[in-house]
This record gives structure tokens, C-alpha cells and sequence, in this order.
């Protein structure tokens, strides 16, 4: 079970179903457990919540707080831009994964937060000075499809780096796991509320260098095949 945060709603970029629970100002979302690689699980999945509340907007919350749909999206071993159908290291569809960006574009016109927090991920495969760069620009390339896709341009982004700190399935160094290939994104309740995940110390030498020339940020744009 992932780790939980105060203040905010959470959508993750992995297969999972979001529990909640109801306070007077913020939803704590519980993130459960991801499919390990290899299980034969469906590469995407969309799970309504039951609830009347659902029928009449699935983009929202349900009757008991929780999010009726969560998104689904993984990266490419090694890759930050978006899927492309050349790519085979992956556990989704290039369809799947636009679904999922406009999934959490329709969430965010519902829920209306404050603020978003896009946390990037990277698996234990190679070392932590190139995995930080890597999953920063993983987080950069979702918040800027987001904003392709018609995010209000009044909403906050956060970009979040986590490197392979934080593991969504945890595995021995060295592993190179697709579920923690993912973004997350939490949905922030207060502008000026503390990052939804702490950041990864930045690394005395970015191997990566998410911007940088090998590495430049091409917005929503995936690479040339």
C-alpha cells in the first residue's frame, strides 16, 4: 500500500482503484496495489465506483468520496515521451494512455483543485543520478499533455521528482519493473498545500538532465519513431 498524504485527492497513472474517505475539506485517497509486471492483468482499465453519484458524473466522486475512475498510464523503459506504437517495453496502449491524460483533464474540470501535483517515477533500474533526471521529465511530459489536452489555465502544476526513492512495487536495485514507470497525480485542495509527495534529493552530478540537450522537452510531442 502506497503511502498516504493529507489534502489531497490522488489519481494514479497505474493500474488502481482510489479509496477514500470523506473529511470537511480534503479526500484522502488510499493508493492500493499495482499488478505486478507479468501477471496477465489488462493494460488499462477505467473502474467506475459504485454509487449514484457515478452514474450521473463518472468524472467526479462517488457517493463516499472516492474517485469513480482512475487513469492509466505507463512510459517506456528508459523513455519520458509519450507512448508511440513502435514501442514494445510497455503495459498499455498508446490509446489507453491518451484515455487516461483525458480522464484526469475531465477530473480535473469536476473536482476543481486548487492545485495539481504531477509526481514522477522511475524503476530501480539503473542509477539514481540518471533516474532522477528520468522521472522528471516523465512528470514534465504528463503536466505539459495536460495542459495540450484543455487544463484550465487557472490550475497550479507541481512537478514532482521521485527517481527510483520511491518505488510503486518495490523490487531489488537493478529490477526493471514497468508499474514503476508511472506518473501520479494529486489533486491539491490548497494552492500553498506541501508537496503531495516529498522530492527526491537532486543528485550532485544529473546524468539526465531533463531539458538538457540529449534530453530536451518536447511538450506533448512524443519522439520521431
Amino acid at each position: 500500500m502506497m503511502k498516504q498524504g493529507k489534502g489531497y485527492f490522488i489519481t494514479i497513472i497505474v493500474i488502481a482503484l482510489g479509496v477514500a474517505s470523506c473529511t470537511t475539506s480534503t479526500v484522502n485517497v488510499a493508493l492500493p496495489p499495482i499488478e505486478p509486471s507479468g501477471s496477465g492483468a489488462p493494460t488499462a482499465q477505467a473502474v467506475v465506483a459504485a454509487g449514484s453519484s457515478c452514474a450521473a458524473n463518472p468524472n467526479g466522486l462517488d457517493a463516499n468520496g472516492k474517485l469513480c475512475q482512475e487513469g492509466v498510464v505507463y512510459f517506456a523503459w528508459d523513455r519520458y515521451d509519450l507512448l508511440n506504437p513502435r514501442e514494445t517495453d510497455r503495459k498499455q496502449t498508446v490509446d489507453a494512455q491518451a484515455a487516461a491524460l483525458d480522464l484526469i483533464v475531465r477530473q480535473v474540470n469536476t473536482i476543481k483543485p486548487a492545485r495539481i501535483d504531477v509526481i514522477g517515477h522511475a524503476s530501480a533500474s539503473g542509477p539514481e543520478d540518471y533516474n532522477y533526471g528520468l522521472s522528471e521529465c516523465r512528470a514534465r511530459t504528463v503536466a505539459d499533455a495536460l495542459r495540450a489536452r484543455g487544463l484550465p489555465a487557472g490550475i497550479d502544476i507541481r512537478t514532482i521528482a521521485l527517481g527510483k526513492t520511491d518505488l510503486v512495487v518495490p523490487t531489488a536495485d537493478g529490477i526493471r519493473d514497468p508499474a514503476n514507470r508511472v506518473v501520479m497525480v494529486a489533486y491539491q485542495t490548497d494552492r500553498n498545500a506541501p508537496p503531495a509527495r516529498q522530492p527526491a534529493p537532486p543528485p550532485k552530478k544529473d546524468l539526465f538532465n531533463c531539458g538538457g540537450p540529449k534530453h530536451p522537452l518536447l511538450g506533448h510531442r512524443p519522439f520521431p519513431s
